[in-house]
């Protein structure tokens, strides 16, 4: 139906088009005389389609096998060398790489559920990983040398390396060029005719690298710095027909995030504004293109280990850790940009030092399935609005846990948000009933202080005994 009113809308005005696409030819016939063919072939479909031989295109969805999850092998019992250094996930090819110390990669396919390659261009820490936006090439380095390996994905053979390059690096749309940084500098590459194109300094050595939607303005965050870039590309008759004109960067901005180091580890573009954030959990949103700061939204973590962005640019998903505690506690917290706030979905206690490596998976109507890995362990969690059951189903899995405690002096304390949402503490092994009353108060209160939750604590359990609603 669609392909018809596309016809219907395109002919509408067919006694008009030859008359114009003979004017175009006539007129202009000196100023387009090498894009003659070019407007030939363009007239052609028309007439074409305006003649009933309509040409049909039907874009095929990727197909993800429902076992490709359960078929990820993540071992890193075995040794030092297996734990996972860095994820990356390309939604067109249904491809996830999967980089380790050891400096191997294992790049598993979601079509049909098996693993696809194994490689292993550095000898150790494969720690970034980022595809081409047509799944078609890999790029893969270390911060341990100053070398990019691009593989060609579907010959499965290593496509060309690219010295002086230490840090992360960009394709854009079209894989016309690469935006590699290499510490304090970005470089282009053109990566068709395999030429650099220029280098630019930066103030600081480079973090973090992100595009807008058309790819006009690159954002590039460093040690304690943000700046923007305009970026050039040249369109397609200019490359044709102007060789000298190639891809190139110029500094608009540059603006301080903080008064104190701290790494901008990711920066994306949402409408007319930047949004960026830190390594030690600073989320700011910058207006663009002059980078004023207009948002300053509080987190949980005090630092931040990983972190994805909702494609539709609400939702911002982070795993944190609040290192003031003798033993670490990770977050799983959720960022919701239009209303200013975060929302802690699940705590991990584990002092691993490896734990947070993240990857974007599949998108439905209202949610995204975001793939994780913590400490060899694999999960699968929806960044988008929380749905009740899942409020009601985490809250029951604690209350589990609780009663299957031995009997003693014991209690549950918690708090109820207006969404329905719980949180809370419990406790057991005290001296009293009285005191473990008391002291799950307290350490539920001090949860709630730590989440949007505005509601006091109330005891649920005493012992086994259930108080309240």
């Amino acid at each position: 139906m669609q392909a018809f009113k596309f016809q219907s809308a395109l002919c509408s005005g067919r006694k008009k088009f030859p008359e114009l696409f003979t004017n175009a030819l006539t007129s202009n016939g000196q100023q387009f005389g090498k894009m003659k063919k070019t407007i030939i072939l363009i007239g052609v479909l028309v007439v074409l389609i305006c003649s009933g031989y309509l040409l049909v295109v039907t874009i095929f969805s990727t197909q993800i096998d429902p076992n490709f999850f359960k078929s990820i092998d993540i071992d890193q019992s075995k040794s030092f060398e297996s734990n996972v250094t860095a994820i990356a996930y390309n939604k067109k090819k249904a491809l996830l790489s999967i980089g380790y110390e050891s400096g191997n990669v294992d790049i598993f396919d979601g079509k049909n559920a098996t693993k696809y390659m194994s490689i292993q261009p550095v000898s150790t820490r494969s720690n970034i990983l980022n595809f081409s936006q047509d799944g078609k090439y890999l790029s893969v380095g270390t911060y341990f040398e100053d070398t990019t390996y691009i593989y060609d994905i579907e010959n499965k053979a290593l496509f060309m390396k690219l010295e002086n390059t230490g840090g992360t690096e960009l394709f854009t749309s079209n894989n016309r060029c690469l935006i590699m940084a290499n510490r304090s500098e970005i470089r282009l590459y053109d990566f068709k005719k395999n030429i650099w194109l220029g280098s630019y300094k930066t103030d600081g050595v480079v973090e973090s690298l992100s595009l807008n939607d058309n790819e006009t303005l690159l954002a590039v965050g460093t040690n304690n710095k943000i700046q923007l870039f305009a970026f050039y590309q040249p369109p397609w008759y200019k490359r044709i027909f102007d060789k000298k004109s190639p891809a190139a960067l110029s500094l608009k901005t540059t603006a301080e995030a903080h008064t104190l180091k701290d790494w901008i580890l990711y920066s994306w573009f949402i409408d007319n504004a930047l949004v960026t954030l830190s390594r030690f959990a600073n989320l700011y949103v910058w207006s663009i293109p002059d980078l004023k700061k207009i948002k300053d939204i509080p987190l949980k973590s005090n630092t931040i280990r990983g972190a994805v962005f909702g494609k539709n640019k609400r939702y911002i998903m982070a795993l944190g850790v609040n290192e003031d505690r003798e033993k670490e506690q990770y977050f799983e917290e959720q960022i919701d940009l239009n209303l200013n706030k975060s929302e802690i979905l699940t705590r991990i206690n584990t002092n691993y030092p490896n734990i947070a490596k993240w990857s974007e998976s599949q998108v439905n109507e209202n949610n995204e399935l975001i793939f994780v890995e913590h400490a060899g362990k694999k999960i699968l969690l929806r960044l988008g609005p929380t749905p009740e059951n899942q409020i009601k189903s985490n809250y029951k899995k604690y209350v589990g846990k609780y009663l299957a405690i031995p009997k003693n002096f014991k209690a549950f304390a918690v708090a109820k948000g207006a969404s329905g949402r719980y949180e809370g503490n419990y406790t057991w092994g005290q001296s009293s009933q009285s005191i473990a009353d008391q002291k799950a108060l307290e350490e539920c209160q001090e949860r709630v202080k730590k989440t949007n939750i505005n509601a006091n604590c109330y005891l649920k359990f005493q012992g086994d005994k259930m108080l309240g609603d």
